[in-house]
């Protein structure tokens, strides 16, 4: 399956001449119109939560979009992170930024228009050290070599788990690589630099 990518459509932006707001809204209907029908398909419909992220919130909002229409009970939870306006404005109106990141890929300083009208029954905060646990874990044990914004999902989708509790369906997405990130997120002196922990390895 092919679709525009959050970080796609940020590199077209800048090496275009196509308006920042009509590649917002064809990142959110790619996302609606093929991401979200292909979660829908392959789950056979049964999701109970959906879990992403944002930037443009085109993948979020556009999934989010899809699966209300399909079934207006699932729930669609927001991942954001320090640094970021977004958490403060879904769970409290405020466009204030919380504290600052190491993970320069998550969350947004404003509000884009495609979150504006954007589906959000809950939003969860992810601490950098979640994130980076995350993108070691399943380096070492799945073999899939992450980068932050996974990281933050998974550590949502999680925490999903957990509030909802056993026998639940949750859909997230591992869509950015971690080759970016080999000299500052995957290099131990960096991580050090910036006080995060290197989680041991498990036996």
């Amino acid at each position: 399956m092919e679709f525009i990518s959050e970080n796609l459509t940020e590199y077209i932006s800048k090496n275009s001449n196509i308006e920042p707001e009509i590649l917002a809204r064809l990142n959110k209907e790619t996302h609606q119109n093929m991401t979200a029908v292909e979660i829908w398909n392959q789950t056979n419909g049964k999701i109970d939560a959906w879990v992403c992220s944002t930037r443009s919130g085109g993948t979020y909002s556009g999934v989010s979009k899809y699966l209300k229409s399909k079934n207006k009970n699932i729930k669609c939870v927001l991942v954001d992170s320090h640094g970021s306006v977004v958490y403060n404005w879904a769970t409290l109106g405020e466009k204030m930024i919380r504290g600052s990141t190491n993970l320069d890929e998550i969350g947004n300083t404003k509000i884009t228009s495609n979150l504006n009208h954007s589906f959000i029954d809950d939003a969860i905060f992810v601490e950098d050290q979640d994130c980076v646990n995350n993108m070691l874990y399943t380096l070492r044990k799945e073999g899939l070599y992450l980068g932050p914004i996974s990281g933050a999902n998974i550590q949502a989708s999680i925490e999903t788990a957990k509030r909802l509790g056993p026998g639940h369906t949750i859909v997230t997405v591992l869509y950015d690589s971690g080759d970016r990130y080999s000299s500052t997120l995957y290099d131990e002196n960096w991580l050090k630099s910036k006080k995060l922990l290197i989680p041991e390895r498990e036996t």
